[in-house]
């Protein structure tokens, strides 16, 4: 199973509309991001994180599908967290609506 992960990571900023003078631009920076999901690639050069998955026909996690993947270069990341979620250790559940005995 994949890790549940919370990634720190600066993404390219937007300069501005049509042509412009170089006069004109504004000091260049990093945008800060932080997006969290299911780290379903820990790649040398990149990682993919998926936020959103599904328990596939089986009913099984392992065997789900993911929307939403987004690849980040390992170049724009800051820092990775491992989460845990309350169902994995047993900790306090906020919500439980379960039809059957899975969990991610």
């Amino acid at each position: 199973m994949s890790k549940l992960v919370i990634v720190d990571w600066d993404d390219s900023s937007f300069m501005g509309f049509g042509w412009m003078n170089r006069e004109s631009f504004d000091e260049p920076h990093a945008l800060p991001c932080r997006t969290v999901g299911w780290l379903t690639y820990d790649g040398e050069n990149s990682k993919v994180v998926v936020p959103h998955i599904s328990s596939g026909k089986e009913g099984k996690w392992k065997d789900g599908c993911g929307a939403g993947g987004m690849t980040i270069p390992v170049c724009s990341i800051r820092r990775i967290q491992v989460l845990t979620t309350p169902d994995m250790n047993g900790d306090e559940v906020l919500y439980d609506d379960s039809r059957d005995d899975s969990s991610p």
